[in-house]
């Protein structure tokens, strides 16, 4: 882990951001005992095994195992590097990073990403500015014959770059900024053989804002009917469209307050949404639904309505959604639209009452699928069977035994089958889960009474500072076996007074250890010097009673060797254990 900033800044960072506050802005958490509990974000759950400690600063997913502390959590949910991940913190606290002490690379892992936002600001400006000139008015006239509002162009930084192959190269070519930078921010592209031309040429520009409201990405629209119609930002170090979604920036707060939200497929829906007032609403990004969006937005709501045409096309793309979010253990209401419309025509047309009103008569998932097929296949014995087919690939896919058998009974309420019939055809596709063998297991893992010995001895160590000189004094950790706890214990004792156990997780490397040292330190218990010293005996008792078992072997096979030098040898060294 890039370890060039400085220990008493991590330390600094870590003491004035709350681990609350700030994976309370991904994940709805809720209050119960000692600990905020919530859905994990790293993995599809439906009852809360996400669990933040507020006085230790750590979480720990008893789901799925993760844990780790405010800078881990970042890491994981934003894709971001250690380094970058304190650099967040320290700005969002007003904290100043040195950086006299860092070479010119480690200066540039620091601030790269950050470098990547202010150019996709200054580029944001820059097309803001043309939708205003003389040049924007085709643009302007494009936005006010779709409806949008000028409130709306504002709220959603609308903006419009004008044709011509170089208006954002001379742009940052102008302003001494290197364009090598500005092609990794995905707005200009390399030439075959020398220089670069843009990206966004005679567009709608759509701005993508994170949740930290920068400037991501963007989205561009042609203002006739050439193709490519949209055309987006490529995957960039601060572009990822499996992880972002268009609006949920000024959506996020709407989305709480509701527990509620509409996914729509584009730009223009989303704005026509928000426009007749209902603003808790975001888009994909010219992509399919993934389950990183998924996991994202039941950070915010419980209640979500995927909105779809009604074409095959949002047919097809509503399936391809509802098989995610069975495997996300997340239900979804599935609104299609009638023939012909699409949000931003049909709110135009009808308002916004009637949308609400027709979305209260959405489809729960499995509903649609039925319905979609017997549309497809009509409902005839042949039929229904064809349905069958259809759904169960999805069923058996559902791990949740309980959700599986009820959509099981829906299915076979609404078309009239016997339920057990259903069951047999979708445990047909089930993989038969074979038993492990216990002794091969036991033989390879390093598991039984001594490691969890050591594991005690550990939680110990990260609870109790007073004996960790006596542990170093009597190389305790010399005899463990488990090399991953020794190494812990190893890095407990290289760290400065008073230790906190939340720093020690910065400089793991490993996954496994870092969920493990949260594991540890979480436990509740009371770890008093003289229940350690006890603790530390018992274990060196275990440590001796083996190196006597090994000295007797040892000794018996010298005295069939009539070796009596080695004899006397071992047993001087049995003595010494006594």
């Amino acid at each position: 882990m890039a370890q060039f900033i400085p220990e008493s800044i991590v330390a600094e960072i870590l003491q004035a951001a709350n681990i609350i506050s700030v994976i309370g802005e991904y994940v709805q958490l809720k209050k119960a005992g000692n600990n905020h509990i919530g859905l994990c974000p790293f993995h599809a759950e439906k009852t809360p095994s996400f669990s933040v400690n507020e006085n230790k600063q750590m979480f720990k997913c008893f789901g799925c195992g993760v844990g780790g502390n405010v800078y881990t959590f970042l890491m994981r949910q934003n894709n971001l590097s250690f380094p970058e991940a304190v650099k967040l913190l320290a700005d969002r606290h007003g904290i100043q990073i040195p950086t006299g002490h860092l070479t010119a690379e480690q200066k540039r892992q620091l601030n790269e990403r950050d470098q990547l936002f202010e150019i996709n600001q200054t580029a944001l400006i820059f097309f803001q500015d043309q939708l205003k000139s003389p040049a924007g008015q085709i643009a302007r006239k494009y936005l006010a014959e779709r409806g949008l509002s000028s409130d709306i162009q504002k709220q959603f930084s609308l903006g419009y770059v004008p044709e011509g192959w170089d208006n954002t190269v001379r742009l940052f070519s102008r302003k001494g900024i290197a364009l090598k930078l500005v092609e990794k921010a995905g707005l200009i592209i390399q030439k075959e053989r020398k220089g670069h031309y843009d990206r966004f040429r005679d567009r709608i520009i759509f701005p993508i804002i994170n949740v930290n409201n920068q400037v991501a990405g963007f989205g561009g629209r042609v203002l006739d009917d050439t193709t490519p119609k949209y055309l987006n930002s490529p995957e960039t170090p601060i572009y990822h469209k499996s992880r972002l979604l268009y609006g949920l920036s000024e959506a996020k707060d709407h989305c709480r307050k509701q527990d509620h939200v509409f996914i729509v497929e584009g730009y223009m829906d989303l704005l026509a949404l928000c426009q007749y007032g209902i603003p808790n609403v975001v888009a994909t990004l010219g992509t399919a639904l993934t389950s990183q969006h998924i996991r994202l937005l039941k950070g915010y709501v419980k209640s979500i309505t995927l909105v779809f045409d009604s074409d095959q096309a949002g047919i097809q793309a509503a399936k391809r959604s509802i098989s995610l979010f069975l495997k996300e253990q997340i239900s979804a209401q599935i609104m299609v639209l009638p023939d012909g419309y699409d949000p931003d025509n049909f709110l135009n047309k009808w308002g916004p009452d009637k949308f609400i009103e027709k979305s209260k008569k959405s489809f729960g998932m499995i509903a649609f699928l039925i319905d979609a097929s017997l549309k497809a296949n009509g409902d005839s014995i042949k039929g229904k069977i064809a349905v069958i087919n259809e759904l169960k690939p999805l069923l058996s896919q559902i791990n949740d035994a309980v959700v599986q058998s009820l959509y099981i009974k829906e299915i076979s309420e609404l078309l009239n089958i016997d339920e057990s019939a259903i069951v047999s055809e979708v445990h047909k596709l089930q993989p038969r889960i074979t038993k492990p063998q216990k002794q091969l297991s036991n033989k390879l893992s390093p598991t039984g009474a001594g490691r969890q010995l050591e594991k005690q001895v550990i939680a110990m160590m990260l609870h109790c500072n007073d004996i960790h000189n006596y542990i170093e004094a009597h190389g305790i950790l010399d005899a463990f076996k488990d090399h991953s706890l020794q190494s812990i214990g190893s890095l407990i004792l290289q760290q400065p007074s008073p230790f906190d156990p939340n720093q020690l997780i910065n400089h793991v490397d490993s996954q496994e250890q870092q969920d493990l040292i949260v594991s540890l330190s979480l436990i509740e218990q009371e770890f008093s010097k003289q229940q350690c010293l006890a603790l530390i005996h018992q274990f060196e008792r275990r440590i001796n009673a083996n190196k006597r078992h090994r000295l007797l072997a040892e000794i018996e096979k010298a005295e069939k060797k009539q070796d009596l030098q080695l004899v006397a040898y071992l047993q001087s060294q049995l003595c010494n254990l006594l």
